[in-house]
């Protein structure tokens, strides 16, 4: 991840955001004081971030997710097709 200066960000703003948005990377933008700066993400990426937090936030929604792992790890899962395409399905 690369840090930039909030100046730079203001000076190559189009470049910046280009960038991010072609290649998936994330910029540090440096203020004065650290908790004042801000990160620059593709938008997919702060929404995968949201989505696993959200799905990791509850006690009940992490343990479903963990005892779905499992049971793919251990191999109780059964094909199904689904628009023409096969998929698996954990039990």
């Amino acid at each position: 991840m690369d840090a930039i200066t909030a100046t730079a960000l203001r000076n190559k703003m189009k470049s910046y955001l280009d960038r991010v948005s072609k290649t998936a990377e994330t910029i540090f933008v440096t203020r004065g004081n650290e908790d004042d700066s801000v990160v620059l993400m593709p938008m997919r990426e702060y929404n995968s971030i949201m989505e696993t937090a959200h799905l990791l936030g509850s006690r009940a929604n992490r343990e479903a997710l963990e005892k779905s792992i499992a049971q793919h790890k251990s191999g109780q899962v059964v094909p199904f097709t689904l628009q023409g395409k096969e998929e698996t399905l954990s039990r």
